[in-house]
């Protein structure tokens, strides 16, 4: 898919009719996990998150859903329903304006040695050359030896990261993420400019917004332009991922931005170099290691 996809940046990738691949990271799990505190309308001011409450997956489910509840029965009803464009349309207007507030807290970069993986575990790499000419979506096995489970991505056949013998998180070993309604990954491309893959495992969609590879100097020029006191300051202020730029902004200066949601069940690839972010239109699981 490279050579069609990587002019976009993003791309997102919808399994065949039949996948079913198990969520295997229980809502009932009593570890508490850290979460980032965001205060969405200021995130166009580049500064840096606050640590937000400790959860475990079924407090953090709580209060996410109390939350989106919450903002949707405060300015939507029966007559004014949500939508995605609404939600959408709300992001950036908080973003851009700062005329209301919204703060969340998001839950990133979890270690999924110590807090459990949503895919199987315990493949190898003789099992997933058996696997990729035995695709049966109905074998649980599968799903264990499948090269597209993201604990098999960097152990793959022909995957360079099997050389690395060191357990590196966000790497070869993915993290994963719980999302809620507005819950931001701001703008940044892979360290290294790795690709990277990112699945869906349950919950709602996910937002995002991709410039290619090929414009990345075009995105970091109007970035700085636009963000001049927060670069001064700080050079290196998009490697802290804690700024947001309107698409609309690029796209006024001729900086090519795509968009996918990403629904549940469903990957999105991120090509080298490209730039990208994004929002949660509410509860979910990801799933991420770079490639």
């Amino acid at each position: 898919i490279r050579k069609e996809a990587s002019q976009y940046g993003i791309c997102k990738i919808v399994p065949p009719q039949g996948w079913n691949c198990p969520m295997l990271a229980d809502i009932n799990n009593p570890r508490h996990f850290e979460t980032k505190r965001q205060r969405v309308n200021i995130l166009q001011e580049g500064q840096g998150f606050d640590d937000g409450e400790r959860y475990t997956a079924a407090t953090y489910k709580a209060m996410a859903d109390a939350f989106h509840d919450n903002w949707t029965n405060r300015y939507y009803s029966t007559e004014n329903p949500t939508t995605e464009a609404k939600l959408e349309k709300d992001y950036w207007d908080l973003v851009e304006t700062n005329h209301r507030e919204a703060v969340v807290d998001y839950g990133n970069d979890i270690d999924t040695i110590r807090y459990g993986s949503g895919f199987p575990s315990g493949s190898s790499e003789e099992m997933m050359l058996k696997y990729m000419g035995n695709v049966d979506f109905n074998d649980p096995e599968y799903y264990r030896h499948s090269t597209w489970n993201l604990n098999n991505v960097p152990s793959a056949p022909g995957s360079i990261l099997k050389y690395v013998t060191s357990p590196i998180t966000g790497i070869n070993v993915p993290w994963l993420y719980y999302g809620m309604l507005f819950a931001s990954f701001c703008w940044h491309n892979e360290d290294n400019y790795f690709y990277s893959i990112n699945y869906n495992h349950y919950g709602a969609v996910k937002q995002w917004y991709g410039c290619p590879g090929s414009a990345a100097e075009a995105f970091e020029k109007v970035s700085k332009e636009f963000l001049l006191g927060l670069f001064i300051e700080s050079p290196d202020i998009l490697h802290h991922m804690t700024t947001q730029v309107s698409p609309r902004l690029l796209a006024a200066n001729r900086v090519p931005v795509y968009k996918v949601a990403q629904e549940a069940g469903t990957f999105v690839i991120t090509f080298p170099k490209a730039f990208h972010g994004g929002f949660s239109y509410g509860l979910q699981s990801q799933r991420h290691p770079s490639s």
